[in-house]
C-alpha cells in the first residue's frame, strides 16, 4: 500500500482538516480539525513499510498533540477511494442520513393513511403512467426509470412534471425512501427539500443554501461540492411554488417571468457539473412550456442532460379491484373524473357497505368523504363543531392563503388567522361545550390549527394535507363568493380538478364562475379547464393565443364558435372532433393527432389551418386536410426566406453550430404564419436548415455557409 500524498492532502482539506507538514514524513501526514470545544488529530500512514525512525517520529507527533489536548487517530487505508469514502460517512453521516429519510418516509405514508377514515389500510405506491421527453412513453415505473438515471455517469436535469394533485411528492418520496434503502455504496444519498409558499419574499439560492445548512453539519461548499462528485443528489419537490416570486402581469395574465426565473435555473446549472443530479418536481408551468425556456435548454444541453418526465392522471384499473371498477362503470359518472389519487385511495380503502352506497350516489363520492373526516374530527379532537361550520373555517383558510398568495405559515400564525376570520364560529363552536368543558378561544383556534385537513410540512409550517383537500375549499370560494380573485392560477388549478367528478350541471355553473378569474388564466390552462369543466373546446377568447403542451382527449374543438390567429404547439390530440371550418388562421406545430375526425360540412375553401413537423400515427387525417385546403390564397413572397436566414443569423453573429427555436419565428408579425412556414419548409427542402437534436429546434447546415452569406449579401 502507498498512498498518493497530494492526493490525501487534498482530499483532506476539501473536508476542512489542516495540514501539519511540520508533522509529517515522507511516509505519514498529520492533519487537525477544529469544531468547537473538540480538537481531533488524525495520522494517516502512506505505506506500511515503516522504518524504527518512521515510528519514533510518530510517537513523537502522538505525544505532543496528546499535551495539546487533541484527540489522536492513526489510521492505514488502502486507497485515496477509501479515505474518500470514511470521510463522506463520518462527515454526513450517511448511515443516520438514511434512517432520517426513511423515518421521514414512513411519517409521509402515515400522514396519507390519516387523510382516510379508518379502516383496514396499508400504504403501498401505486404506478402511474408518463411521457419522457415529449415522446417516449416508457414501459418501467417512473421510480426505476429516475433511479437508473440517478446511477448514470455524468451530470443531469431530471424534471417530473404533473398537475396539482397527481402524486409528484409521492413520487419524490418514493425516490428517496428507494435511494435511502439502498445498500450499495454507489447509490448517492437524497438531499430532499420541499418547498412551499410562505410569506417570506427569499431568492433561490438563499433557501436552497438554507435548506443545506438546516440539514447538514458541514459548511454549503462540501456539499455542493460531494452534489458534483455524485454523492450526494438534489431532490426539490415543488419548484413551481417559488415562481410567484417572479410573477409579472401581461395583458390582464399573471404569469411568471422567465427573466426572473432564470437565476434560480442557473443557480440550478452551475450545480450540475461533473456527476451531479439534480431532480426537480413542479406543476404544470407555463414557465417550462416557454420559447425561453426551450433556448436555455439548448444553450445548456451540451452541459449536462436535460429530462423531462409529465406524469399522467391515474388509470383507475390500477388502484381498484375489477369488481369495484365494474360497479364505477354501471354508474353515470365518467371514469376519467375519478382520476385522482385522494377519491381513488378512499374507493380503494372504504368497506364494502360504503361503496356499495356511494355507488348509489356517485356524484356525491367527494361531500360524503370529505364528511366522513369532518365527523372524525368530532371524537379525534373532542371537537364540538358542525360539518357546515368546520367547512366554513377551511374555506376562509383557504381564501386568505389564495389571496395572499400562500400555501404554508407557521403554527402560530394558522391560530392568529383562525381568530380573526372565524371569531364569530368560535363562539358559536364554545356554546355548544356543556360548561365544564368550555375551551378558550385560545385553546379552541389551537384545536382547529391541529385538523386533520391540515399537515406539518417542511420547516415546521403547516400547509393543507393534499392538493384535492386545498382544491376542495378554494372551489368553496369559487362557489360561494362573486368576488374571489386568486393571486394567480396556482390555486385555480386545484379547484377545478376537485371539481372534476360533479353533476355536469354544476360544472357548467362553475366554468362560469371561472370565467370571472380568467384574467389569472393563460389561454393553454383555460383550454385544459374547459375541456374538464364542459367536455369540450369551444368559448370565443382563444383569438390571437400561443397554445402549448395540452392533452385533449375525446372532445371536440369549436364546434360553434371560432378561433382566430392562434398556434398550437407540441399538443397531443386523441379521439377529437375539430370543426376546421371555424379555425381561421391557425398553426399547428409539432402535434400529435390520435385517431382525430374533422367536420367536413363546410365548403374546402374555408379550411385556413397550416401543418408543420405534425403527425397523425396510423391515419391519413394531415394528408386528407391537406389536399382539402385551397392553397391558391397564399402569395408567394420571395423576402420570407431572407428574413428567416437574418432572424437566425443576425449580423455580426457566428455561422458556427447554431440552433435556433423555430417556433418562435412563426409569432413574427412581419410575415403570415404561412408564409413563415413556406419558408422553413423550403430552407429545410433546400438543404439550408436540418433537424437538431430536439424537434423544436433547427439547425444551420454548415456546408451551405456561403450559400447563406451569398443570399444575405454579407459576401
Amino acid at each position: 500500500m502507498n498512498l498518493e500524498k497530494d492526493e490525501v492532502i487534498k482530499l483532506f482539506v476539501e473536508y476542512g482538516f489542516e495540514f501539519k507538514e511540520k508533522a509529517s514524513g515522507s511516509k505519514y501526514l498529520t492533519f487537525t480539525f477544529k469544531s468547537g470545544f473538540f480538537h481531533n488529530a488524525e495520522i494517516v500512514l502512506l505505506s506500511q513499510d515503516l522504518s524504527d525512525s518512521d515510528k519514533e517520529d510518530i510517537e513523537k507527533v502522538e505525544a505532543n498533540y496528546d499535551e495539546l489536548g487533541f484527540s489522536i487517530k492513526k489510521n492505514t487505508y488502502g486507497s485515496v477511494k477509501e479515505i474518500r469514502k470514511k470521510l463522506f460517512d463520518g462527515f454526513f453521516e450517511t448511515k443516520n442520513w438514511k434512517k432520517k429519510n426513511i423515518s421521514n418516509y414512513k411519517d409521509f405514508c402515515s400522514t396519507a393513511l390519516d387523510s382516510l377514515p379508518d379502516g383496514n389500510k396499508k400504504y403501498s405506491y401505486i404506478n402511474t403512467s408518463y411521457i419522457k421527453n415529449d415522446c417516449e412513453t416508457c414501459e418501467n415505473s417512473i421510480v426505476d426509470e429516475v433511479i437508473s438515471q440517478v446511477k448514470k455517469q455524468g451530470p443531469c436535469l431530471i424534471l417530473m412534471e404533473a398537475p396539482a394533485g397527481f402524486g409528484k411528492t409521492c413520487t419524490s418520496f418514493e425516490i428517496v425512501n428507494r435511494m435511502a434503502q439502498e445498500e450499495d455504496d454507489s447509490m448517492p444519498i437524497p438531499f430532499f427539500t420541499e418547498f412551499s409558499r410562505d410569506r417570506q419574499a427569499v431568492t433561490f439560492n438563499h433557501i436552497f443554501v438554507r435548506e443545506v445548512d438546516r440539514s447538514f453539519r458541514v459548511k454549503s461548499d462540501l456539499v455542493i461540492q460531494e452534489v458534483q462528485n455524485g454523492r450526494i443528489v438534489v431532490v426539490l419537490d415543488g419548484f413551481d411554488e417559488l415562481l410567484h416570486d417572479a410573477s409579472v402581469k401581461k395583458e390582464g395574465v399573471i404569469n411568471a417571468s422567465f427573466e426572473s426565473v432564470e437565476p434560480m435555473l442557473e443557480t440550478i446549472g452551475d450545480l450540475l457539473i461533473g456527476n451531479a443530479k439534480v431532480i426537480i418536481t413542479s406543476r404544470r408551468s407555463a414557465i417550462f412550456d416557454s420559447s425561453s425556456f426551450a433556448e436555455w435548454m439548448q444553450r445548456r444541453h451540451e452541459n449536462f442532460e436535460i429530462i423531462r418526465y409529465k406524469i399522467n392522471a391515474p388509470r383507475l384499473s390500477d388502484w381498484l379491484n375489477e369488481s369495484r371498477l365494474n360497479s364505477i362503470k354501471r354508474t353515470p359518472l365518467k371514469l376519467e373524473n375519478l382520476s385522482n389519487p385522494v377519491l381513488l385511495s378512499y374507493l380503494r380503502f372504504v368497506d364494502d357497505e360504503t361503496f356499495n352506497e356511494l355507488m348509489t350516489k356517485p356524484f356525491e363520492i367527494i361531500d360524503i368523504y370529505v364528511k366522513s373526516m369532518l365527523e372524525r374530527e368530532w371524537s379525534r379532537q373532542d371537537l364540538w363543531m358542525n360539518n357546515d361550520d368546520q367547512n366554513l373555517f377551511l374555506t376562509e383558510i383557504a381564501r386568505d392563503m389564495s389571496v395572499k398568495n400562500y400555501t404554508s405559515l407557521t403554527k402560530d400564525e394558522l391560530v392568529s388567522n383562525i381568530k380573526t376570520y372565524c371569531g364569530p364560529l368560535l363562539e358559536k363552536t364554545r356554546a355548544n361545550y356543556p360548561p365544564g368543558k368550555k375551551p378558550t378561544i385560545d385553546k379552541l383556534a389551537t384545536t382547529l390549527s391541529n385538523h386533520c385537513f391540515f399537515d406539518r410540512g417542511s420547516g415546521n409550517t403547516i400547509q393543507f394535507v393534499n392538493e384535492f383537500i386545498f382544491g376542495y375549499y378554494l372551489s368553496n370560494c369559487l362557489m360561494q363568493s362573486s368576488d374571489w380573485l386568486p393571486a394567480d392560477e396556482r390555486f385555480v388549478e386545484p379547484a377545478i380538478l376537485s371539481f372534476q367528478s360533479r353533476e355536469q350541471e354544476k360544472k357548467n355553473i362553475f366554468w362560469s364562475k371561472v370565467e370571472t378569474i380568467k384574467g389569472v388564466l393563460d389561454k393553454a390552462d383555460r383550454m385544459r379547464f374547459e375541456q374538464i369543466l364542459k367536455g369540450c373546446v369551444n368559448d370565443n377568447d382563444y383569438d390571437e393565443s400561443d397554445i402549448k403542451n395540452v392533452f385533449l382527449d375525446s372532445i371536440s374543438l369549436f364546434e360553434t364558435n371560432e378561433i382566430k390567429n392562434s398556434v398550437f404547439s407540441n399538443c397531443k390530440f386523441r379521439n377529437c372532433n375539430f370543426y376546421f371550418g371555424h379555425f381561421c388562421g391557425v398553426v399547428f406545430l409539432n402535434c400529435v393527432f390520435w385517431n382525430c375526425i374533422f367536420s367536413q360540412s363546410y365548403e374546402a375553401e374555408r379550411f385556413d389551418i397550416e401543418f408543420y413537423n405534425c403527425e397523425a400515427p396510423n391515419s391519413d387525417f394531415i394528408e386528407k386536410i391537406e389536399s382539402l385546403k385551397n392553397e391558391s390564397q397564399l402569395e408567394e413572397n420571395p423576402d420570407v426566406k431572407k428574413y428567416i436566414l437574418n432572424e437566425i443569423c443576425p449580423l455580426g453573429s457566428s455561422l458556427s453550430n447554431i440552433h435556433f427555436y423555430w417556433p418562435k419565428l412563426v409569432s413574427s408579425e412581419k410575415f403570415p404564419k404561412k408564409q413563415i412556414l413556406n419558408g422553413l419548409k423550403e430552407l429545410r427542402n433546400e438543404g439550408f436548415l436540418e433537424e437538431a437534436h430536439d424537434h423544436d429546434f433547427m439547425k444551420i447546415n454548415t456546408s451551405k455557409y456561403g450559400d447563406i452569406k451569398r443570399m444575405l449579401g454579407r459576401i
